[in-house]
Formats: structure tokens, C-alpha cells, sequence
């Protein structure tokens, strides 16, 4: 989860593209297209991909990563959303703003309210966190790691209210990652969620997607990561005066945490503390105390398996990260 403290910036919008640019010779075949999505699922899906294909032709502005395929293409004006919509024949331009409408790429599809220019955009950015994140974690992928049925989804809610509403969060709250169903929840259309929001849930589903939803993980360890992953592994961490003791730190459950400031001392606290595992021991270090999480030693026996001449236990963990955290205060404040 992530909570708000970044204010949000409008993303201007785009002119639409011309009503010419949408009625080519190659659309002559939606009518037969339309009909196929209704005879099954497999037709379906053909269909969808000539849909797509056919959307990126018409605007001529669709852009092909290296594999080829029509579900890695993204699309960035609202002539795809009409065209999308008329495929589907499910909702139209003048439907009412609870109408959900849909845009995929190959490992995400993305959910939104009448905003099919900021949907494209989070669209590609996934696609581009998605290897950046992979890499960064140093997870091996395997051959369905988020393809076709096991793509996540992004839901962009058109306010922050129906947001609150509709997930639960707490008010501090401004995204939401649900890991048994691969679902990343926000709102509006700021830069804020492409910049921070978004790299910090999917990095909630990728870890949780490898370290396994039985195994258990503290949530700050988890909450460490996805912060890590959102500032890309370059910026450092708040400098923190005071801090919660580890032990507590890891039975804490910030999502019941009403009080924004414990909430803001929870994350900062955490994302140090992975931010100095890996500075002091590395990256492949850290992968490797992952996976011995994954598979389904405790928190302290990871440390002690990844760490044996080092960190034994998590008071030794805190011992070292206290005074790194001091020595970091005295010299940048």
C-alpha cells in the first residue's frame, strides 16, 4: 500500500486524432470481428488481437515493443478508446462515468473511467517497471510470469472518495495492491501514481509473486522492498531521528494504523533498513535472503543463512542499521 504524500499534478491531455484517421480500407472487417468475439472464448481472444492490431494501424501511433506481438503494443489517444469501444460494443463515449472500460497489454490490463489517454500511459509504464523491477529484485522469470490469464490488473478509480469507498483503505492511503488476484487500485490521473504510486504496488505483487503468499513475510520487509523498487534503488531513504524497535516494527500491521504519522515512520523505517541491506552487502545478497524466505526459513534464520558472520539475528540487524542510521544523521543533517 501506499500513502499519500506526494501532491498531485494534472497530465494535459491530447488531442484526439482526426475522425478520417479511424476509417481505413483494413476496417472493413469489424463487423466479422465483432460477431467472432461471440461464438467462444479462443474466438474471443483472436478477435481482441485483430481488434488491437487493427486500433494501432487506425491511429497510427501504437508502439511495438521487440517481441512483435499486437498484446505488447500501447495505445495513446482517444481515437483507440472509440475504437475499442465500437469493437466491444459493450460501452460507448456517452456512457455514465461508472462504466468500466478496459485496455491490455501483455502483462497488465488496465481498468478506467473515461480516461483512455492517462489508462495508455499507466499502461506503458507498467510494461516498463515490470522488467526494471524484475532486474532490480534480481527474480529469475519464468515462461507465464504474468502473461495472458495471469496478467494483473491496474484499477483506476475516478476519484479519491469512490477509492476509499470501494477498497477500504485507510484514509492516509493512496494505492492499494491486493496479491491473491494480481490487482493494483488508485485514483485520478496524477503523476504522482505513473512516478511513485504504480512502481510501489507492482513491486508489492512481483516480491509477493516470489516469495510465495504462505511464507511469513513481515510487512515491513515487504513494504522496504516496494519503496526500494519505487525510488528505482538510486534515492536514499529519510533520515530518521527516531525509529521502532525491529521487533515491533515486524508484528505491526500498518494497514489497521489509523495515525498517518506512525504510518510515515513505519515506511521510512522500513524502506532504510532494506535500503541497508543492500548498500552494506549488495544486491545479490539481498536476492538471496529472499529466497530464503521463499523457501520457508523465519526472518531471523534467513538473516542468519544469508549473513552468518554479520547478522545472526534481527537485534543484530538493528544494532548495525541504528548506527549506520546515526553515522548517516550526524554527516547529512
Amino acid at each position: 500500500m501506499r500513502y499519500a504524500n506526494q501532491p498531485l499534478v494534472e497530465v494535459p491531455p491530447t488531442d484526439p486524432p482526426s475522425r478520417s484517421a479511424l476509417w481505413r480500407p483494413s476496417h472493413l472487417g469489424w463487423k466479422r470481428l465483432c460477431s467472432l468475439r461471440r461464438q467462444s472464448v479462443d474466438d474471443r481472444c483472436l478477435a481482441d488481437e485483430r481488434i488491437q492490431a487493427l486500433a494501432c494501424e487506425a491511429t497510427g501511433i501504437g508502439i511495438v515493443r521487440k517481441t512483435g506481438k499486437c498484446q505488447s503494443r500501447v495505445w495513446r489517444s482517444w481515437g483507440v478508446l472509440g475504437v475499442l469501444i465500437m469493437a466491444s460494443a459493450s460501452t460507448f463515449a456517452g456512457s455514465a462515468p461508472d462504466v468500466w472500460e478496459t485496455l491490455k497489454g501483455k502483462h497488465f490490463i488496465v481498468s478506467h473511467q473515461e480516461n483512455a489517454v492517462f489508462a495508455a500511459e499507466v499502461l506503458r509504464r507498467a510494461e516498463l517497471y515490470y522488467d526494471s523491477i524484475v532486474q532490480q529484485l534480481g527474480f529469475k522469470r519464468v515462461d507465464n510470469f504474468w502473461l495472458w490469464e495471469r496478467r494483473a490488473t491496474i484499477r483506476i478509480y475516478a476519484s479519491r472518495r469512490e477509492f476509499l469507498e470501494a477498497t477500504q483503505a485507510p484514509e492516509w492511503a493512496a494505492a492499494k495492491a491486493s496479491f491473491k488476484t494480481r490487482t493494483i487500485e488508485s485514483f485520478g490521473d496524477s503523476a504522482a501514481f505513473l512516478q511513485s504510486r504504480l512502481p510501489h504496488e507492482m513491486a508489492h505483487l512481483i516480491f509477493r509473486e516470489y516469495i510465495g503468499f504462505k511464507n511469513a513475510v513481515p510487512l515491513w520487509l515487504d513494504e522496504g522492498v516496494a519503496q526500494w523498487c519505487e525510488r528505482g534503488g538510486n534515492l536514499p531513504p529519510p533520515l530518521l531521528r527516531e525509529w521502532i524497535p525491529l521487533r515491533v516494527l515486524t508484528s505491526m500491521n500498518v494497514h489497521a494504523v489509523r495515525d498517518g504519522r506512525k504510518a510515515r515512520l513505519f515506511y521510512s523505517e522500513s524502506a532504510s533498513v532494506v535500503q541497508y541491506l543492500v548498500q552494506r552487502y549488495g544486491q545479490q545478497k539481498f536476492t538471496k535472503f529472499c529466497r530464503q524466505l521463499r523457501d520457508g526459513k523465519t526472518l531471523d534464520g534467513a538473516l542468519r543463512f544469508t549473513y552468518p558472520k554479520a547478522i545472526s539475528t534481527m537485534e543484530a540487524l538493528e544494532q548495525q542499521w541504528s548506527a549506520w542510521q546515526l553515522t548517516r544523521s550526524d554527516r547529512d543533517i
